[in-house]
């Protein structure tokens, strides 16, 4: 529950736990994301044809009530054929997923330039 108008207290958990017995304003701010994380995918897929997109962070952790709407507006975005070759996975590292694929590409480079 958020205390006082604390908008520093507002985060996806708050959002997603509000909007599943049915609040309104949280449903719709879930669909809205959804929307434009839907618009970012296709951009991407469209850009890059990427043989697989991990999805994580928190926002990943509302599930089906995000993710739904933003794999139908990818799909409508989205070269057919690109989308359809796409396969899309949940991140399995947690919140920490990026910076540890980022130390760990650091470290790949580093080993790959001859440096200890």
């Amino acid at each position: 529950m958020i205390q006082d108008g604390d908008v520093e207290q507002v985060t996806a958990q708050v959002i997603h736990s509000a909007a599943e017995p049915g609040d309104g304003l949280a449903k719709e701010l879930i669909s809205r994301t959804g929307y434009y994380v839907g618009v970012g995918l296709a951009n991407l897929i469209n850009i890059f044809n990427p043989e697989l997109i991990v999805i994580g962070g928190g926002l990943s952790n509302i599930g089906d009530m995000l993710l739904k709407p933003a794999f139908k507006v990818a799909g409508e975005g989205a070269c057919k054929e690109s989308f359809q070759a796409v396969r899309f996975a949940s991140a399995e590292l947690g919140r920490n997923s990026g910076v540890l694929g980022a130390a760990a590409f650091a470290l790949q480079e580093t080993k790959k330039h001859g440096r200890p």
